[in-house]
């Protein structure tokens, strides 16, 4: 296959996923089979004030990633905020980054390249080309992985647009949902509905579409939502006033139910999972603590 057929094809394939993640994937596979010299690739991406790996074809480019992040140095950090490739020859003997390139040479790893993924909407990610072999990667390779690269950030950011226009269009369903079970039950109007969600996405400190997900459809029952209505209406705890043990219940079963979800999205998510279970735990905690303001009776 020639160049044009070969990048033609490239194109194809990026543009097929329907997915964020499914497109990453795709990017770091198909660097190992378009860019010559490469034996694993990794992805770094950098959001929400973290650093890190979403998709990688093995263990080794994972490694050899996080080797960078723990060093605080090496091509793919430089790459990320630079509109640049950058390249290494051999690990052993590599000045520019030594913490990164004895690790790296340590993981087995000789040579790499890291290409920038440029962005207009200001997103930061690199492309992370790795060879076991010292000087595996040649001009013509370097000159491939700027085209490749071209590609995939085109294939990134309209996997991330489309990404980004599901959620909103989700999120505004699940309101709309959660704001309709709400006026029905309690004979609403659709703003009294939508300030009681945000009453109480406030009062729980959890995201009011994670909230209105919840109300819509799992944890919080419909049949419920009186307990909810009574948990946004009861005001903040004066300290040495008793507690209304009805509030406190709604509560704890809240609490429990947004743990559930974050733990839910854990299961499926590699990227966000830490930060997912980290805040599974706070709502568990929070939970415990309304139940133990409950008064037996």
């Amino acid at each position: 296959m020639d160049l044009a057929q070969m990048f033609a094809q490239t194109a194809k394939v990026l543009a097929t996923q329907d997915s964020f993640v499914g497109t990453i994937e795709d990017i770091v596979a198909m660097a190992v089979a378009v860019v010559p010299g490469v034996e694993t690739a990794g992805l770094t991406l950098a959001r929400n004030g973290k650093i890190e790996t979403p998709a990688a074809t093995d263990q080794l480019a994972v490694a050899t990633d996080l080797a960078q992040y723990e060093t605080g140095e090496g091509p793919c950090l430089q790459a990320v905020w630079d509109d640049r490739i950058l390249r290494v020859d051999d690990m052993a003997t590599e000045t520019r980054w030594p913490k990164f390139a004895e690790r790296a040479d340590r993981l087995g790893v000789g040579s790499m390249l890291a290409c920038h993924l440029s962005s207009e909407r200001g997103s930061l990610s690199a492309l992370n080309l790795y060879a076991r072999t010292k000087h595996a990667f040649t001009e013509q390779s370097m000159s491939l992985a700027l085209v490749f690269a071209t590609h995939a950030t085109i294939a990134l950011e309209a996997a991330r647009l489309e990404s980004d226009l599901r959620a909103a269009v989700q999120t505004r369903q699940g309101i709309g949902q959660a704001v309709g079970i709400l006026m029905e039950r309690h004979h609403l109007t659709a703003k009294q509905g939508f300030d009681l969600l945000v009453r109480t996405s406030q009062k729980l400190n959890v995201k009011l579409r994670d909230l209105a997900e919840i109300v819509a459809t799992t944890g919080i029952d419909p049949a419920q939502t009186r307990d909810l209505a009574q948990l946004a209406g009861s005001g903040r705890a004066e300290p040495g006033k008793p507690q209304d043990p009805e509030a406190q219940r709604a509560t704890a079963e809240a609490h429990d139910a947004i743990a559930a979800l974050y733990e839910e999205r854990a299961a499926a998510s590699r990227s966000a999972a830490e930060e997912l279970v980290r805040q599974a735990a706070q709502h568990r905690r929070a939970a415990d603590h309304a139940r133990s303001q409950t008064t037996p009776g």
